[in-house]
């Protein structure tokens, strides 16, 4: 179901669906997620337009804070003025390699060393030949390994 906001300023009607506490925008968002309009060639961010006709003015160092912590909400008692968060510096941070190699396994996991002549390569890696045969029922004493 959807409802409207009317701003008699710009004759507009704006729809919304009610999604719990929040009035969510449906129409288009921006980049961060905030409901945007554009009227008469200038592009707003809704909820410092509703903030505006129904609150009262947003002073130059204040910014409209969802209180919801929802971007898309329109709803004005959602809305509320925030100081803007000082820019902290953040501690660099340590770059990570982007491939970190597998150390190499030299024992399966019965603890048979894997090196020659107990090993032979399938697709799949390393494999044990004692614990293959110990497998498929023969023992390892029989088969000459080379």
């Amino acid at each position: 179901m959807s409802d409207s906001i009317t701003i008699d300023e710009y004759d507009l009607k704006l729809e919304y669906e009610r999604v719990g506490d929040c009035w969510l925008w449906t129409g288009p968002l921006d980049s961060q997620g905030y409901a945007q309009l554009t009227i008469e060639r200038k592009r707003w961010q809704l909820h410092r337009l509703i903030y505006t006709e129904f609150v009262g003015p947003i002073p130059p160092n204040k910014r409209v804070k969802h209180l919801c912590e929802n971007r898309g909400c329109l709803r004005d008692t959602h809305l509320s003025l925030a100081i803007p968060k000082q820019r902290i510096e953040k501690p660099k941070k340590i770059a990570k390699p982007r491939y970190v190699p597998k150390p190499k396994r030299t024992h399966c996991s019965a603890g048979h060393l894997l090196a020659d002549p107990n090993v032979y390569y399938s697709k799949t890696g390393k494999v044990c030949r004692r614990c293959k045969l110990a497998k498929v029922g023969k023992s390892h004493d029989v088969v000459d390994i080379r």
